[in-house]
């Protein structure tokens, strides 16, 4: 995507919501077919509406990312690895990866 593409989903994104919006999801990088992410083929994806880079990885390993949600502040994200049964959290830039709970 080249970077004005980027920047038109960004601005499009903040028209529909009308403020600035960060989004978080899994994109699955195996096959596409595990709809309920109990694999272990994700990456951890996220997009900032003003920033203009468009989607980006947020955590570059390949692994089980489920339930991605942004903390109130939008600045950490919070998700489960189902294969460890662990709860994690990790700044928006994907700096201070760690467990938070079992």
């Amino acid at each position: 995507m080249t970077a004005s593409r980027q920047g038109e989903v960004g601005r499009q994104l903040r028209e529909l919501t009308g403020a600035h919006t960060r989004v978080v999801w899994v994109q699955d990088t195996g096959a596409g077919t595990d709809l309920y992410a109990h694999g272990n083929t994700f990456r951890l994806m996220g997009l900032d509406s003003d920033d203009g880079r468009g989607a980006r990885v947020i955590v570059p390993a390949i692994s089980n990312y489920s339930r991605p949600m942004l903390t109130p502040r939008g600045d950490q994200i919070v998700f489960s690895r189902r294969e460890e049964n662990r709860i994690y959290i990790v700044q928006w830039d994907g700096s201070g990866l760690r467990p938070l709970a079992d």
